[in-house]
């Protein structure tokens, strides 16, 4: 597989981990929803920036495809982060 693919599935991961904390924050209330949703539109934003660096390096060599996906794997670890957060 590709670094871009997997660049790809990590961001589609990502998106749906990000609303499933949505969600999960809506469950929970609205004390914990309040503190949370900060946290989740810092990780709406940290997504789409990645999402426009890989528009951006399409063209770029295998070298930057592994750089986004390190980025894209601490975006990934920073949702799981707010997850245990929430149901600690």
């Amino acid at each position: 597989m590709s670094e871009k693919r997997k660049v790809e599935d990590i961001l589609t991961e990502l998106g749906k981990k990000i609303d499933h904390l949505v969600e999960e924050t809506r469950e929970a209330g609205s004390k914990v929803s309040e503190d949370m949703e900060v946290q989740i539109e810092k990780l709406k934003a940290q997504k789409q920036k990645l999402e426009d660096q890989i528009k951006n390096r399409s063209s770029k060599s295998n070298e930057k495809w592994v750089e986004v996906r390190e980025h894209m794997n601490e975006a990934a670890a920073s949702i799981n982060r707010a997850l245990s957060t929430l149901f600690k």
